[in-house]
């Protein structure tokens, strides 16, 4: 794809086509080669198989002693995580030139998320701190190592966004009791990193695609959706009154409204690797609206939003990103498989399903049930379909 001629750094895509690819090609390991390799394999495998984990446990199928403050950090700090920096060692290569953790650096800073994974599970509190607070710094470490050279300070958002994942994930690990609190804070950290890495990616990525050079950001507009997003969870790790919250939620809707319309999604109908983006962007919309409904008293509201933007908005986002940057940055063409169109679809089922059991209160469990099982089966469907083509390169063989 042509790189875009969006005024903000953004990732790019290479030119399309298989590396290596035609007569005499022969497979190659290469997970290790880039950021976004095993990370995504990673987050697609952990997701899938921890949330199976939890919801069997939870139903007394599986013997696993897991707690929902477990299931929370794992999709946070966990899953989510291991996307974004998979995604953002990526893109500070391409914004800076210069080039990120591969090779023995990238599979140690992999082993180390693996490490904390396994933490959470069976070590005490401190161990899961240690290994998580580690991989957080280590990751910022990196991006810091090639960004500060290159004197682009509005980039340092982002290592500023996982030192701050570090910080709660510390804490939540070292006291659970600050779950509530803790997990505010590293949702609000996530959705700012969503929010101003979507105002990149989904115009940029519309306008080179459709040729539309009207499709463009409004700076006041991402300006204030950012602050606003920040105010309404800072106000919930804080516990201030709901209708504050509420005033935030709606002046948010309007914006996030407003911002989706300025990239006119409706263009993108017969190009699905981007209208899922501007589909997952949506359930930003339906957070905002939510909040507001649940600032203003309307009951199961905040439980709804809640949902809507960790299933729909961040689950939405990851795996719409993961299946668009892994064929860009892998030398594919960036066309959508009827694997991937099955699974973005199946995990948009997932998130109405989540959203709306409060709704339904005889079949909430079931409903709960669904969701569960159809988020793993979208992200199974990226593990399985994506494993060769981000562990594997081809590359040509030497004729004599």
């Amino acid at each position: 794809m042509a790189r875009s001629s969006f005024p903000i750094n953004q990732i790019s895509e290479p030119e399309s086509g298989t590396p290596g690819s035609g007569t005499g090609a022969r497979q190659r390991f290469a997970l290790f080669d880039l950021g976004l390799r095993p990370f995504y394999l990673l987050a697609a495998w952990w997701s899938a198989l921890s949330v199976l984990a939890w919801g069997l446990a939870a139903s007394g199928a599986l013997p696993l002693t897991v707690s929902l403050s477990w299931h929370a950090h794992e999709m946070l700090l966990g899953f989510t995580a291991a996307v974004i920096v998979g995604f953002l060692l990526t893109a500070v290569s391409n914004w800076t030139g210069r080039d990120t953790a591969s090779g023995a650096r990238l599979a140690l800073l992999s082993a180390l998320w693996v490490v904390a994974r396994v933490a959470g599970m069976v070590g005490p509190g401190w161990f899961g701190a240690v290994a998580n607070g580690l991989f957080f710094l280590a990751s910022a470490a990196e991006l810091l190592r090639v960004m500060i050279p290159n004197g682009k300070t509005k980039n340092l958002l982002f290592p500023a966004a996982l030192v701050i994942m570090g910080v709660v994930s510390t804490v939540w690990n070292l006291a659970p009791e600050r779950t509530y609190q803790m997990a505010s804070v590293g949702m609000g950290a996530i959705v700012v990193i969503v929010i101003v890495m979507s105002g990149r990616v989904i115009p940029g990525f519309t306008r080179a695609n459709l040729q539309r050079p009207d499709i463009a950001n409004t700076v006041w507009v991402e300006r204030a959706l950012l602050a606003t997003a920040i105010a309404m969870f800072a106000l919930d790790a804080l516990q201030v009154d709901q209708r504050l919250a509420a005033l935030l939620a709606i002046a948010g809707t309007v914006l996030a409204l407003a911002r989706s319309l300025r990239w006119k999604p409706w263009a993108t109908r017969s190009i699905a690797l981007l209208w899922m983006l501007h589909v997952a962007h949506a359930w930003l919309i339906a957070w905002f609206a939510l909040r507001a409904l649940g600032g203003l008293g309307v009951p199961s509201a905040n439980a709804m939003a809640m949902h809507a933007l960790a299933v729909g908005l961040v689950g939405g986002i990851c795996l719409a990103m993961m299946m668009r940057t892994a064929r860009g940055h892998t030398g594919r063409v960036v066309i959508a498989t009827r694997w991937d169109v099955a699974a973005f679809c199946i995990l948009t089922v997932a998130a109405l399903a989540r959203v709306l059991a409060p709704l339904a209160p005889d079949a909430y469990l079931p409903l709960m049930a669904v969701s569960g099982s159809l988020w793993a089966l979208a992200f199974g469907i990226f593990a399985v379909t994506y494993l060769p083509i981000l562990g594997l390169d081809k590359v040509r063989r030497c004729r004599s």
